[in-house]
Parts: C-alpha cells; structure tokens; sequence
C-alpha cells in the first residue's frame, strides 16, 4: 500500500528531495526496489537533485564540499565531458558523461554517480541540452537574412484603433 502512493507520487512528480532521497539511500529489499528506481528517475528529470542529494549525503558523513566534478577537455564535437566524485565515507567516483552545456554535463555526472551509490541502473531522463549559441555566427546569419517581413527598417508605427489622446 505505501510502495503504492510512493510510486504513484514520484510518476506524478510529487516527490520531495527528502523522500527520494530516503528512498534511494535508505529503502532496501525487493519490494522497494520499483519505488527506488521511480525516484531515480524523477531526480534525474528534476535538475539539480541528483547533486543536492550527494551534497546532503556528504553532510549526513560531516564531510564538507563532498561533491565535486572534474572536467576534462571537451570531446572533438565540442561537447563537455564531466565526472561526479563524492567523499564520505569512501571516495566515489561516477562515469564520465557529456553533454554541449557543462552544467547539463554536471547533472549527468550526478545523475550517473546517484545511481551507483544507490545501486540502481542509471537513469534515463532526459534533460534539454542543445549547443550553445555562437554570438558570431548568429550575428552573420541576421545581417544575410535581412530584417523579418513587415519588419521594416522604418520607426513609423501602426496607430492602433481606439488609442488616442485623451481629451
């Protein structure tokens, strides 16, 4: 019956932190292991959870800054490539994951670390990640494309019916 209304709230979305986290450090036993993956998930679509609750893990083991990342040169695409690492009460050390934005890149790391301290499969929620813009490239493809139609270089306004001065 609890594994029930856990499981419903976290594919609803209405798992706090401090449930998931609860569920993911705490919960053990077969019977919980449906409930544990769903709050994996839900933290891994909730960024950044994943990295609050490796800070609050490291707190937990009155370790502080606990939690860092190691970056390392982004891959030939450009993208960021990041690692999770966590000291407590043992060192742990996440996968390296990518990503085109580095604080995307993070939460994957985290996200990836989360799930083998908790002993589940790494989750698959996907966050948005896309390149970031290229202010110079941007800038080029607005001067070759012109100003957008009815946009023209004029200042003159349409008047707007029903405003005017008031008498």
């Amino acid at each position: 019956m609890l594994e029930e209304e856990l499981l419903r709230r976290a594919r609803a979305g209405r798992l706090r932190h401090r449930d998931m986290y609860t569920l993911l450090f705490d919960a053990r036993g077969a019977r919980w292991d449906a409930v544990r993956r769903a709050a994996l998930e839900r933290a891994a679509a909730m960024p950044p959870a994943a990295a609050t609750m490796l800070h609050w893990y490291a707190e937990q083991h009155n370790v502080e800054n606990g939690l860092t990342y190691e970056e390392q040169s982004p891959d030939p695409e450009g993208r960021h490539q990041v690692c999770a690492r966590l000291r407590a009460e043992q060192d742990w050390a996440g996968s390296v994951r990518t990503a085109w934005s580095r604080k995307t890149a993070r939460h994957y790391a985290a996200c990836a670390l989360l799930a083998q301290m908790s002993a589940l499969p790494e989750p698959t929620a996907p966050v948005r990640d896309e390149p970031a813009p290229h202010p110079l490239r941007d800038l080029v493809a607005s001067r070759i494309s012109g100003p957008l139609p009815g946009r023209g270089r004029s200042r003159r306004r349409c008047p707007r019916a029903g405003l005017g001065r008031p008498d």
